[in-house]
C-alpha cells in the first residue's frame, strides 16, 4: 500500500513511498520506473530496515527524503530518515530520532534547510545544513 506520494518541483516525476520500505522514483509523462531509492535496504531482513513510512523530495528535486524504522542501532526501534540523491540514487546521509521510533510525514523547508518529520508525540527538526559530503557506508555507523 502506498503510504505518500510527492511530485518534483518541476513536475515530471512522482515519489512513492510503500509500507513495505519501497521508496520509487516515477517519471510522469511515461508512467516508467526511473529508479528504487530503498533498494540497497531491501536486501536486509524487513525488521531491520524499511525506509517507507512516507518520503518527500526536496525543494530543488536533488533529494529525497524517506521516514522509517530501523532495528539495527539500539535494542528496540529507532526512527531513521534516508536522504537519497534523487539524481543517481546514492545514499547521501542517515538521520536518526533515537527517542522516536515511530516518524511519518516527512516536510522539508522551502529553503530545503531544514527537515521535519511527524512522530508519535509531536514533531522533530532536522538542520541540514552539514550535511556529509560522503554518503555513509551501508553497514557503517549512521550519520
Amino acid at each position: 500500500m502506498i503510504t505518500s506520494l510527492a511530485f518534483s518541483p518541476d513536475g515530471t516525476r512522482l515519489l512513492s513511498s510503500d509500507q513495505n520500505g519501497l521508496v520509487r522514483l516515477w517519471s510522469v509523462p511515461d508512467g516508467a520506473v526511473v529508479r528504487d531509492l530503498a533498494s540497497d535496504w531491501t536486501m536486509l531482513p524487513s525488521f531491520v530496515r524499511t525506509f517507507g513510512n512516507s518520503a518527500a523530495l526536496s525543494p530543488d528535486g536533488a533529494l529525497v527524503a524517506s521516514a522509517g524504522v530501523d532495528w539495527s542501532i539500539t535494542e528496540g526501534p529507532s526512527g531513521a530518515i534516508a536522504l537519497w540523491s534523487a539524481l543517481d540514487g546514492t545514499l547521501r546521509a542517515r538521520l536518526l530520532s533515537l527517542n522516536e521510533a515511530s516518524l511519518g510525514t516527512l516536510q522539508w523547508s522551502p529553503d530545503g534547510k531544514l527537515l521535519a518529520a511527524g512522530t508519535g508525540t509531536g514533531m522533530r527538526i532536522w538542520c541540514l545544513d552539514e550535511l556529509p559530503s560522503t554518503p555513509p557506508e551501508p553497514d557503517g555507523p549512521p550519520r
